[in-house]
């Protein structure tokens, strides 16, 4: 067996991914190393989030500050003012920065506002620059800071790192949603194709999560961490048309409108999903085909049986596969065909998918019984090691019957090449492929004389028609006949051969060829002529007698049909032409 996967091509969905992680850790870094105070608020003006800076220009620890209001930090003078600002900006929803003069603690600061991630719906976010001049007096004088440089270009950074963040978030391939305690509170375009185009603030994700992933999801409501990242897991999204898409979903939970919330993208995985199901299909079909196949197929490597179908453990005879996993494969070769194993072994491990073609051997099985076997080898990977898989086919009974086929020709040729009869043999064109030695002694001829030549070359012109007309029937018959012909000899010139000529058919009724078994009767033909002589001639006087008169009376009466019989036929047997010899004699 082989384990086949597949991979594709992730590169840019990976580069979104690292380009959202880095713009988060920018702005992370701004904020933990800037020398400003940036607080994110929530919207009753509480601080989720305090920038390090804090502790450096107020004196104030870190963890004594979250929780806390603005308000703590500004001047009694002065919070009515800062508070009037922040409640018009939560009213009018804008996200124009602006600037306020105000005092904190005994330090001059100018509190400003700029918009982060959603805007100024849910929450605040507040930024105050240190002044470099202390007023030691600022509890009984109150002074005022100047515009500052650099204000402006952290004001301005942070503008375009938002602006940046958002068209990588618009325009990413893969849905990004944004929601709080399952509440979607943002989604973008590529997130529309989840929910059938419609837009999903406001909806729950267990609107459109399919309900085998509920309880999961719920169990995993754990308390936010900002910048805590849960990895991707794979789920199923349900349109609201029913249509079921196959997704990847991942998280990561971050500051959204001055309160803690989870950043969720979605990958839609249908497609490799399809092809993981289709290889699966495939793997399972490839599986069954290997283990239901009628023939034997083992898997090795190292030389080490790994893997060995039900006709393999057969042909190995064994019970079960255990017995032989992990023996040597060439424990079951025969030792004179285990070094040509050996090296084919070795070709295939080094290159997969080379293949080694059919090849002939024996196997031993632990009773000790020879199986003969055809051979071929595939390499492969298996289990991650170079491996090689080989089929075999059992030919013991062909085998069986080809070494019975062969003493049973070397027992006929044995016959065939000392009788005295000829033995031939022509395909059904007409072309000599066999003569039996004995043909020698009979025309006087080798027998490659006759071979692949056709055979009505060697049959005396007189006697074509007839013998073509006999061979034409025999192929539309298919039956057995008996022919005679003249065929030339070497130095004797024409002799009498008796064949008797039969079709040999292959199991579909079709002729593969002629065999015929052939004598000479030359001295039988004189002897029929003599005895023909004999029968219209007188015996003393070589005259024609009266037997010939009537003959030649009936050949004229009556035509010459008489003339177009054998004159053998005639023959009245030796008794009736002794006493036929006697009358004619009286």
């Amino acid at each position: 067996m082989e384990v086949i996967g597949s991979a594709i091509d992730i590169t840019e969905r990976k580069r979104a991914e690292d380009a959202l992680r880095q713009v988060y850790a920018r702005y992370r870094l701004i904020a933990e190393n800037s020398t400003d105070l940036i607080s994110v608020l929530d919207a009753a003006g509480r601080m989720q989030y305090v920038s390090p800076s804090h502790a450096l220009f107020l004196g104030i620890s870190l963890d004594k500050l979250e929780g806390h209001t603005l308000s703590d930090l500004i001047h009694p003078e002065d919070r009515q003012h800062a508070i009037a600002f922040f409640d018009e900006m939560m009213k009018q929803k804008k996200a124009e920065p602006w600037r306020v003069q105000t005092q904190a603690r005994g330090r001059e600061m100018a509190v400003g506002r700029n918009r982060l991630h959603a805007g100024a719906r849910r929450g605040r976010a507040g930024r105050t620059r240190h002044q470099r001049r202390t007023r030691y007096h600022a509890e009984e004088t109150r002074g005022e800071a100047g515009m500052n440089p650099e204000n402006d270009k952290l004001a301005q950074a942070l503008r375009e790192m938002e602006e940046r963040y958002r068209r990588l978030v618009e325009s990413s391939p893969e849905g990004i949603i944004v929601q709080r305690e399952g509440t979607i509170l943002y989604a973008n375009p590529a997130s529309l194709q989840y929910t059938g185009g419609a837009n999903p603030v406001g909806d729950t994700i267990f609107d459109y999560l399919h309900p085998d992933y509920h309880d999961i999801v719920s169990q995993k409501a754990i308390t936010p961490e900002i910048g805590r990242e849960l990895p991707f897991r794979e789920m199923k999204i349900v349109r609201p048309d029913g249509h079921v898409i196959d997704v990847e979903i991942g998280a990561m939970f971050i500051p959204y409108e001055g309160q803690p919330a989870t950043m969720t993208m979605l990958r839609d995985i249908s497609d490799r999903k399809r092809v993981e199901q289709e290889l699966k299909e495939s793997e399972e079909r490839y599986r069954l085909l290997v283990e239901k196949s009628p023939e034997p197929i083992v898997v090795h490597t190292e030389g080490k049986l790994r893997y060995v179908n039900q006709a393999g453990i057969e042909l190995l005879g064994l019970n079960v596969a255990e017995e032989l996993i992990g023996r040597s494969v060439l424990d079951c070769v025969h030792p004179d065909d285990r070094e040509a194993s050996l090296e084919r072994m070795q070709r295939l491990y080094k290159s997969e998918g080379s293949t080694e073609a059919l090849l002939e051997q024996r196997i031993v099985r632990p009773d000790g019984t020879i199986v003969f076997v055809e051979v071929m080898g595939i390499g492969i990977s298996y289990g991650g090691e170079p491996s090689a898989q080989m089929i075999f086919h059992n030919v013991t009974d062909r085998k069986k019957a080809e070494e019975a086929l062969q003493r049973s020709e070397e027992k006929y040729r044995f016959i065939a090449e000392n009788m005295h009869d000829v033995v031939g043999i022509w395909d059904v064109d007409g072309i000599a492929k066999y003569a039996s030695p004995s043909i020698r002694t009979v025309l006087g001829y080798p027998p490659e004389h006759f071979e692949d030549k056709p055979v009505l070359n060697f049959a005396h012109p007189e006697d074509l028609p007839r013998t073509r007309q006999l061979l034409s029937d025999m192929r539309r018959t298919k039956e057995t006949r008996a022919l005679e012909c003249r065929c030339e000899h070497r130095t004797a010139g024409w002799l009498w051969l008796e064949a008797k000529v039969t079709p040999v058919l292959d199991d579909r009724g079709r002729i593969i060829h002629f065999l015929a078994v052939a004598r000479d009767i030359t001295e039988r033909k004189k002897l029929e002529s003599r005895l023909t002589e004999m029968a219209y001639h007188d015996t003393l006087t070589g005259l024609p007698n009266r037997r010939f008169f009537l003959r030649t009376f009936a050949a004229g009466a009556f035509g010459r049909e008489a003339e177009r019989e054998k004159d053998g036929a005639h023959l009245p047997g030796l008794r009736s032409l002794q006493a036929s010899q006697r009358y004619d004699g009286a």
